[in-house]
C-alpha cells in the first residue's frame, strides 16, 4: 500500500488558477487510482485541508467519494490559495511526515508544489533531512518561474515550465514511483537484464490461455491465414514458458481460437509487430516471440493498462537473461484502441522502438519523442563504435607499447554523471586494450586553464597532447547532453600525433587526421578545415572547440539518462 500528502503553498506570486490547476490533477489522478492522500496547505503556517481516511481530526474531511465532496475541498484550496501570506514550507513539510508516520502507509510520498523559498519557521533542508530519515520521499513540483528553485532545493523534483504539460508530467512521476516500488513490473521500461521471463502478470495471462505468441520465423513461414486452428494452438501453447499445466491451457487457446473474428485479429496483429519490428534491430543470438496478451479486464495491470505509452513491452534481451526468446508483447484491446487513435504509423514506430531496445541492451526511459531524440541526434553509439575503431584499427598502426597516457578532465564543469562517463571510458582502455592511462581531476573554478578534456602521450622518443573544449549558447555545460565518449576520441587521437611532427611524417598521421574530421563532424554536424601547412595541421588539431548548438541544452533527467546510456554503450563496446 502507498500513501501520498501533497503540500500547496498560497501561491500568491504563481497565477491562482495554475495552483488551483496542479491541486486538482493531483487528486483527481490519486483518487482515481484508489492511492489514499491527504492535502495541507502553507502561508504563514500549516492547515490541513482533507485528511487520510484514517486521519479523524475535527471539522476536516476524510473522503473525497462525492461530487459534492470534491467541489467543496475545490474550493476551499482556491479560497485558500488566494491569501497572501509568509511562506512556512519546512513547517508543513514536517507536519506532513507527522502525518505520514502516525497514518501513512508502507510507501509514503510528499509532493510539494510551491513558487518560491521559504521565508519563515523550519528551514527547508532541514525538513528535507527529516523527510529523509523517516523513509518519506519528497518531490518538489516546479511550475514556471519555480523550476528553478525545485532543481536547486530538492534532490527529487520535476520542472513543469507550461501548466497545460502537468498531467503528464504527473503520469511520469507515478510512473516511476509506482515502478520504484514494484520492480520492473512494467516491462516497457527499466533494465532488460532485472527483468525476467516470468512475470507475474505474463505468467498469470499465459496459464490463463489469454497469451498468443509465435516467432519470428513461424511468421514468416507460415500461411497462418488457411492454417487449422488445432496446428495453430500447437504453435501458440509451445511458445509459452512455464505453462503448468499444459492440457488446461490448451483448451483454454483452443475455445478462444474458435471465434473467427477473434482468430484474424490476432493473426493480423501478430504480423503487424512483425513488419513493423525492423530487422536490422532485432538479437541475433536467440529466437525473437511476438507476444499479443488479451487483458485481464477484472485485475487492470501496469503493462496495457495504457492504450498508447505502455502499448508495447519487451523483455529477455539482456545478456544475464536466462530466456530462450527475446520477447515483444502488445496488449489485445490496447493494439485495436491504440491503432484507431494513434494510426498504424505511430504503432509502427512504437514496435521498433522496443526492438531497438532489446537489439542495444539496455532502455531509454523516455517518451517516445525524447527517445528518439536521444537516440538519432545526439547518442554516442557511433562515438563508441568509433572508439573501437580508434584503437582496434587506426592506432595498431602506431605501436602503443611504452606509451603513457594521462587524461584530465575539468570537474568544475563538469556533471557527475558526466564524470562517469570518462571513468567508465578509461576503465575500458585499461581492462580490453591494457592501456596505460591515469585520471587527473582539475578546476577552472580554483585557477586552472586547463581544457575541459585533454589528453598527455608520452612514449620513447614520442610527445604528443590533444585538448577538446566547448562553447555554448548560454547556461552552464551541466545543463547540456556533452559528448563525453567522442571528446575523449578526438583528445586521444590528437595525442597521438607527435607535438613536434614533421614534414616527412605528416602523409602516415593522415588516417589520424582524417579520424579527427569525421569525429568532430559527427558531433556538431560541421566541417573541420586542416590546413596543409605543419604549423596550421597543430594549431587546428591539437586544440579544438566544440560548439554545441542550444538544441544540446536538456532538462537534468535526460542529461542523466543520456550519460547512462552513455556508459552502456562504452561498456558494450
Amino acid at each position: 500500500m502507498s500513501n501520498w500528502t501533497s503540500d500547496v503553498q498560497k501561491l500568491y506570486s504563481l497565477a491562482e488558477e495554475n495552483a488551483l490547476h496542479a491541486a486538482v490533477v493531483f487528486m483527481d489522478v490519486l483518487h482515481g487510482l484508489g492511492i489514499d492522500f491527504n492535502v495541507r496547505g502553507f502561508g504563514s503556517s500549516t492547515y490541513m485541508h482533507k485528511a487520510f481516511r484514517d486521519q479523524k481530526i475535527s471539522g476536516v474531511r476524510r473522503t473525497y467519494d462525492s461530487i459534492k465532496e470534491r467541489d467543496d475541498l475545490i474550493r476551499e484550496l482556491s479560497e485558500s490559495i488566494s491569501c497572501g501570506g509568509s511562506t512556512a514550507d519546512g513547517d508543513a513539510m514536517l507536519a506532513a511526515v507527522d502525518d505520514m508516520k502516525k497514518f501513512g502507509a508502507e510507501r509514503n510520498v510528499i509532493l510539494v508544489l510551491t513558487d518560491g523559498e521559504g521565508n519563515t519557521g523550519t528551514p527547508l533542508s532541514e525538513a528535507l533531512k527529516g523527510a529523509e530519515d523517516s523513509g518519506v520521499k519528497v518531490i518538489g513540483i516546479g511550475i514556471e518561474r519555480s523550476i528553478t528553485y525545485v532543481a536547486q532545493n530538492y534532490k527529487h523534483y520535476v520542472q513543469v515550465p507550461d501548466i497545460e504539460m502537468l498531467p503528464v508530467e504527473f503520469k511520469k512521476i507515478l510512473r516511476k514511483e509506482i515502478e520504484s516500488w514494484y520492480g520492473a513490473k512494467n516491462l516497457s521500461r527499466g533494465q532488460i537484464d532485472e527483468i525476467e521471463e516470468t512475470h507475474p502478470t505474463l505468467d498469470k495471462a499465459a496459464n490463463e490461455g489469454r497469451m498468443f505468441a509465435l516467432t519470428g520465423d513461424q511468421l514468416s513461414g507460415l500461411d497462418l491465414a488457411n492454417i487449422d486452428s488445432e496446428k495453430l494452438t500447437n504453435l501458440f501453447l509451445g511458445n509459452l514458458i512455464s505453462i503448468r499445466s499444459p492440457p488446461e491451457t490448451k483448451i483454454k487457446i483452443s475455445e478462444r481460437l474458435k471465434e473467427n473474428v477473434f482468430k484474424e485479429n490476432v493473426i493480423k496483429g501478430l504480423k503487424l509487430i512483425y513488419e513493423s519490428a525492423k530487422p536490422e534491430f532485432l538479437p541475433k543470438d536467440k529466437p525473437m516471440r511476438f507476444c499479443m496478451v488479451v487483458e485481464d479486464e477484472g485485475q487492470p495491470t501496469i503493462v496495457f493498462n495504457d492504450s498508447f505509452n505502455n502499448l508495447i513491452a519487451h523483455s529477455g534481451g539482456g545478456k544475464k537473461t536466462g530466456s530462450r526468446y527475446a520477447s515483444i508483447y502488445t496488449g489485445y484491446n490496447s493494439l485495436v484502441t491504440a491503432v484507431k487513435m494513434n494510426g498504424e504509423g505511430r504503432f509502427r514506430e512504437l514496435v521498433a522502438h522496443e526492438a531497438r531496445d532489446l537489439m542495444r541492451g539496455f532502455h531509454v526511459d523516455e517518451e517516445l519523442e525524447s527517445a528518439n531524440r536521444l537516440y538519432d541526434d545526439v547518442l554516442d553509439i557511433y562515438d563508441s563504435d568509433s572508439a573501437k575503431f580508434l584503437w582496434f584499427d587506426l592506432l595498431r598502426t602506431h605501436p602503443q607499447e611504452g606509451k603513457a597516457y594521462i587524461l584530465k578532465y575539468d570537474q568544475s564543469r563538469l556533471a557527475a554523471s558526466q564524470i562517469g562517463v570518462v571513468e567508465t571510458y578509461v576503465q575500458l582502455l585499461r581492462e580490453k586494450y591494457s592501456i596505460d592511462i591515469k585520471m587527473q581531476a582539475h578546476s577552472q573554478a580554483h585557477g586552472s586553464h586547463e581544457s575541459l578534456i585533454a589528453v598527455y602521450c608520452t612514449g620513447k622518443d614520442f610527445k604528443g597532447e590533444g585538448h577538446v573544449d566547448i562553447s555554448i549558447p548560454e547556461g552552464e555545460l551541466k545543463d547540456y547532453i556533452l559528448r563525453i565518449t567522442g571528446m575523449v576520441n578526438i583528445a586521444i587521437a590528437s595525442a597521438n600525433i607527435p607535438d613536434n611532427l614533421s614534414n616527412e611524417d605528416v602523409d602516415k598521421y593522415r588516417p589520424i587526421i582524417s579520424y579527427i574530421q569525421k569525429q568532430y563532424k559527427s558531433i556538431i554536424g560541421e566541417e573541420l578545415a586542416v590546413p596543409d601547412s605543419i604549423e596550421g595541421i597543430l594549431k587546428v588539431i591539437k586544440r579544438i572547440i566544440l560548439g554545441l548548438p542550444k538544441s544540446y541544452r536538456r532538462n537534468v533527467e535526460e542529461i542523466e539518462e543520456y550519460n547512462r546510456l552513455a556508459k552502456e554503450t562504452l561498456t558494450a563496446a
